[in-house]
């Protein structure tokens, strides 16, 4: 969506053009409306309401246009409530359902929303705007607003912003602060100073006098936890509840698939869809000396060639760095490739199941930290991250040496916990700034193949559900995930307590082991114009820089250099 004083023809061919840019996201159908003083249009990929789900969607009075992203997973429900309210669906779709919820509800609409979305309405008649994306941000929704000029954008991938030059874009380099050496953004920033993005459980409003405003209507651990419930009867809970989700999860018109591993997370997805009768194809990168006998699953071999080829074209087109913060994120681009070439639109992922049940090795280190040697919460993240801190204070060269360490710790005290237990003080932490960056990284990934990525351990009920449970059945000095793998032992028979997920080697790891792929990133860095404007050249191309100990940080700015290369 664009809103200015006026639409201009430069505008609206720029405008156009942003939306064949942006086709992948949904090349389905592509459809706008245009109005004296605003843009709207959709690229839809189209997984329910095949016949009848266009977008966007007027109202039947013509006053409100709707822009939807995402699925309502419980909109046949909603549908239901509406009837008996007497108000009429002639689409029955989720589109109708979300206009005539905001019609009921206003900004209260989305306490009845069960799913992932990024929801945007325009009322034409006061000219004003009301965005929401969902409690877990697994949608995301970009926004640029400039009072002077009277300018408002709100997109899905801001990358086309790059590209034709819309508006002028600005690195925001406190952000590249934060990517480099926490691998995460803070308070809705991006890459760029003037774009922001709507977080997890937030709604924006536009109004042409007053602006936009931001507020939360959800957070992450305002519940009380559960007290004197056993690790059984909470993992009955759990099956029971999990189950049910991966059941309404599956709304789809369209074939559906999941991603399959050895590890906890895709085998408890794999069994409740099993339990729930939900036939689907199962994909798989094979993993270093670990089979997996499953019925319907495609396996493929990693292919580093294939990964870092796909990587190129991918970081030409997408300006976001934080999708790939992450180097475990480059094997998706061989998996959901090779979903996308089985014609299926929509594949399921255990992303999320770390950050609220306690799967990192990481997080026993940081509860000790926080235990053992007294740290506050800043000073143990910092103490976590220091090699890439490090690394950061001394090569970059637009900040003050001093200040690095303050600006990082102001930014995480900036992030209000609720949480009073260490353990879930690390879980709320990373729900609020790690989890976006990943799930940005399925949503880019997935989308730049036409693929709808669904966590189904995001779904409301099992994140309010896993932040009630008691610390204790998180994660302990010596395993993660106890509550998972309660479950599989109890109900499946699958031991998981001493078992090690053997993970497929990242291309990180093989670049450092193959000599032509790392002097081709040694190159891309050190070359790169944009590296020489932030970094120093003569700190990075040090002999003891470029080693495998330093990869995470070598990473970062391998990225950054490819996205930013011209």
């Amino acid at each position: 969506i664009i809103k200015a004083k006026k639409i201009d023809l430069k505008l609206k061919k720029n405008f156009l053009s942003s939306l064949a840019f942006l086709k992948h996201r949904g090349p389905d159908q592509t459809k706008y409306k245009a109005f004296d003083n605003s843009l709207i249009g959709f690229n839809r990929l189209s997984i329910n309401n095949i016949r009848n789900g266009e977008q966007p969607l007027t109202s039947k009075c013509g006053r409100y246009i709707v822009v939807f992203n995402g699925e309502i997973i419980n909109y046949k429900l909603l549908i239901k409530n509406l009837k008996k309210k007497k108000i009429k669906n002639q689409l029955n779709n989720e589109v109708e359902v979300i206009l005539n919820y905001y019609l009921l509800y206003k900004e209260k609409c989305v306490d009845h929303f069960r799913g992932f979305f990024s929801i945007v309405i325009f009322d034409t008649k006061k000219s004003s705007i009301f965005a929401a994306v969902d409690k877990m941000n697994i949608k995301p929704l970009y926004y640029n607003y400039s009072p002077k000029n009277k300018i408002l954008i709100l997109t899905s991938d801001y990358s086309h912003l790059h590209k034709f030059r819309i508006i002028k874009l600005n690195i925001n380099v406190n952000s590249l602060r934060d990517f480099l050496c926490l691998g995460r953004s803070f308070g809705g920033s991006t890459i760029y100073s003037n774009v922001c993005e709507l977080q997890g459980g937030q709604i924006l409003t536009y109004e042409p006098i007053n602006g936009i405003k931001i507020k939360n209507y959800w957070k992450p651990f305002e519940k009380k936890i559960y007290k004197n419930i056993s690790l059984n009867k909470n993992s009955l809970n759990f099956k029971k509840k999990f189950i049910k989700v991966n059941s309404l999860w599956k709304i789809s018109e369209t074939k559906i698939s999941s991603t399959l591993s050895s590890g906890v997370d895709s085998n408890l997805i794999n069994l409740a869809l099993k339990f729930n009768n939900i036939k689907i194809k199962k994909f798989n990168i094979i993993e270093s000396k670990d089979i997996i006998n499953e019925k319907n699953l495609i396996v493929e071999k990693i292919n580093y060639k294939l990964i870092l080829n796909e990587l190129i074209k991918f970081t030409k087109k997408n300006k976001n760095p934080f999708v790939l913060a992450n180097g475990g994120a480059a094997s998706l681009f061989q998996l959901y490739k090779k979903i996308n070439k089985s014609k299926i639109k929509v594949s399921f992922t255990g992303e999320g199941a770390d950050e609220i049940f306690g799967g990192y090795e990481r997080y026993i280190k940081q509860n000790y930290l926080l235990q053992k040697n007294k740290f506050n919460f800043s000073k143990h993240l910092i103490n976590l991250y220091k090699r890439e801190i490090n690394l950061f204070i001394n090569s970059q060269k637009f900040e003050k040496r001093n200040s690095i360490i303050k600006n990082l710790i102001s930014n995480i005290d900036a992030v209000k916990l609720k949480s009073k237990e260490n353990k879930n003080k690390i879980l709320e932490f990373d729900q609020l700034t790690w989890l976006p960056m990943l799930l940005r990284k399925h949503d880019a990934i997935g989308m730049n193949y036409s693929l709808e990525i669904r966590p189904p351990f995001l779904d409301d009920e099992i994140v309010d559900f896993a932040n009630k449970l008691s610390p204790e059945f998180k994660f302990s000095k010596k395993s993660s995930k106890l509550i998972l793998k309660q479950v599989l032992l109890k109900y499946f028979k699958m031991n998981f307590f001493n078992k090690k997920k053997l993970g497929t080697k990242s291309l990180i790891s093989t670049i450092f082991s193959d000599k032509t792929k790392l002097n081709y990133m040694r190159r891309s860095i050190l070359n790169s114009k944009f590296i020489n404007k932030f970094f120093k050249i003569s700190y990075l191309k040090k002999s003891d820089v470029f080693m495998v100990q330093n990869s995470i940080f070598l990473w970062r700015l391998f990225i950054l250099s490819l996205m930013f290369k011209n």
